[in-house]
């Protein structure tokens, strides 16, 4: 009987251990590398909501301004944030302890997964090194006793403006945008080519059949810009622009996914459009 009940008590505590070490909430910013000068890239901020909140989340990040510009934070029906907002200023200083603090009231739960994405721009020299760390986390205005916070380093590389050879599909620009904006990318050899752009949610909204209705295609040459009106026949090597100017009615504003198809391979670049 004696040995009956040291399992029993065993057996409870495994559980209960168990129990604590699965619903602590958890932020976490991984290492990365993000672009300097004019485009932006993104950084996803991972952890456990495991308290299901009814009205909001909020988080408060601590950054360097002078090293990143955080330009929106972007949210999706399967992230613990459903927000898409632009992100305030910055303040003036203190530059290397400034806050960003992000409110979200249509929210959910998840584990192991995605809280929101952070859309920045690299702002110092190449090679440089900053950290985003998270310092609070409240759940429907209540900060959880149980929470893990995991900073994250953030290393500034060197992108070039217009990608070269070999192929490749270049971040947008201007970006965040309301109007249009233009990706730059690079064929390295003739190749039929096929666009896609996708929602967050993974909803197919445009593809090569939209071709001067929402996206128009130039191939860069010295003399000048050369339209492409047919997707129908391969592209050739070269650099070209492809021009996104979305119809109003058909985007909402949030983030999407432009996806490059070739004989090479296949290449994505994300974006937030803004109404």
């Amino acid at each position: 009987m004696i040995e009956i009940r040291r399992l029993s008590k065993i057996l409870l505590i495994i559980i209960f251990g168990f129990s604590l070490s699965y619903s602590q909430n958890k932020v976490e910013i991984k290492d990365t590398s993000i672009a300097k000068g004019i485009f932006s890239s993104y950084i996803p901020i991972y952890g456990t909501i495991e308290t299901s909140p009814t009205n909001s989340i909020s988080l408060e990040l601590e950054y360097n301004s002078k090293l990143i510009l955080i330009k929106s934070i972007i949210g999706a029906n399967n992230y613990a944030l459903k927000c898409t907002f632009l992100a305030p200023n910055p303040p003036i200083e203190p530059y290397e302890h400034a806050v960003l603090y992000i409110t979200c009231n249509d929210v959910q739960a998840i584990n192991n997964g995605i809280i929101c994405v952070l859309e920045v721009e690299g702002l110092a020299g190449y090679d440089s090194v900053s950290y985003i760390t998270p310092k609070k986390l409240l759940i429907d205005g209540v900060e959880p006793q149980n929470k893990e916070f995991l900073k994250g380093k953030i290393t500034i590389s060197q992108i070039p403006v217009v990608q070269k050879y070999p192929e490749g599909l270049g971040r947008n620009y201007p970006n965040p945008f309301s109007g249009s904006t233009i990706f730059p990318f690079t064929i390295e050899n003739n190749t039929p080519v096929t666009f896609k752009i996708f929602s967050l949610r993974g909803e197919e909204i445009i593809n090569n059949s939209d071709l001067n209705s929402m996206f128009e295609i130039e191939k860069v040459t010295k003399t000048g810009n050369i339209k492409i009106n047919d997707l129908n026949n391969p592209l050739d090597k070269g650099s070209y622009i492809f021009i996104f100017k979305p119809i109003i009615w058909k985007f909402g504003s949030g983030g999407y996914y432009l996806v490059m198809q070739t004989n090479r391979g296949v290449y994505t670049s994300s974006f937030l459009y803004v109404k």
